[in-house]
């Protein structure tokens, strides 16, 4: 397997997108369990051999040339072939709209074959296959910038809405309840519903715990910290609470997962010969 690239985003356009990342090669593992991470991604399949994926424990899907990720709340699961290569682009939740005229809560725990939403995305598969990083970012670039300048549009206040709650999983973790969001956004309580639904796919009250777990998840992974700690840091109630949400989220306990993670948070790769339970 070929060294992960990758480049942050400064790489891009202000406020699109958070970072590019490519992989190519012969990976050394045959299953990947990807839990939910917060993001919203586009990926470009370039793999030689088909890759296989089940979301939410449904049937086998053969993975598309093209596809958008949404925000998961499972886990998703990777059977690898020999050989794969996969370059993506992890998207703030508001830039979603202007890219593909759909919210990006659309797309929640779902994984979209772009090039049936739109013919598009398959010439740009194909601008994209024979180019390196560098030059899929640079066009990738360019495909954001000319998106934006053709929906440009007059300002309007609820765009800073728009990025407040975008970028929600994001800032610090607080002891946030709706009403103090409510008051920090300067919106309603039903508006600011409204508004994460849209972008996030879920309700505020929702939102705020799967903020607090994914904050207690990169703790987990990068910590030594005791779960009564992390529980504490993350704001649950005591770390029973923090065990029965994690568990919701990733069919793990935080023990569990502390113990099978790979070096990548929120990955868990089974090498060949091992067992995938």
């Amino acid at each position: 397997m070929d060294r992960p690239l990758f480049i942050d985003h400064r790489g891009f356009p202000p406020d699109s997108a958070l970072l590019g990342w490519q992989i190519n090669g012969a990976p050394d593992y045959t299953r990947e369990m990807i839990i939910p991470k917060g993001c919203i991604e586009i990926i470009f399949n370039f793999s030689a051999d088909r890759i296989s994926y089940f979301l939410q424990e449904k049937n086998e899907v053969i993975l598309p040339r093209c596809f958008i990720s949404g925000i998961n709340t499972s886990p998703v699961i990777l059977d690898h072939s020999s050989h794969h290569a996969l370059f993506g682009l992890r998207l703030h939740p508001h830039v979603i709209q202007t890219l593909l005229s759909v919210p990006s809560g659309e797309f929640i725990d779902q994984a979209i074959d772009l090039t049936l939403v739109d013919p598009f995305f398959s010439r740009l598969w194909h601008q994209l296959y024979p180019l390196d990083f560098g030059g899929r970012i640079a066009s990738i670039d360019t495909w954001i910038r000319q998106a934006y300048n053709a929906s440009r549009e007059p300002y309007q206040p609820h765009r800073d809405l728009d990025k407040a709650v975008s970028g929600f999983f994001d800032a610090p973790i607080r002891d946030l309840t709706v009403a103090r969001l409510s008051e920090q956004f300067c919106s309603s309580q039903r508006n600011l519903t409204r508004k994460f639904n849209e972008l996030l796919g879920m309700c505020t009250e929702e939102a705020i715990l799967y903020k607090k777990y994914l904050h207690s998840l990169e703790l987990v992974h990068h910590t030594r910290l005791r779960l009564t700690e992390i529980a504490y840091e993350s704001n649950f109630y005591d770390q029973s609470h923090l065990t029965r949400e994690f568990k919701r989220y990733t069919g793990l306990t935080p023990k569990d997962y502390r113990k099978r993670k790979g070096p990548v948070c929120g990955h868990i790769f089974t090498q060949p010969g091992s067992d995938p339970a």
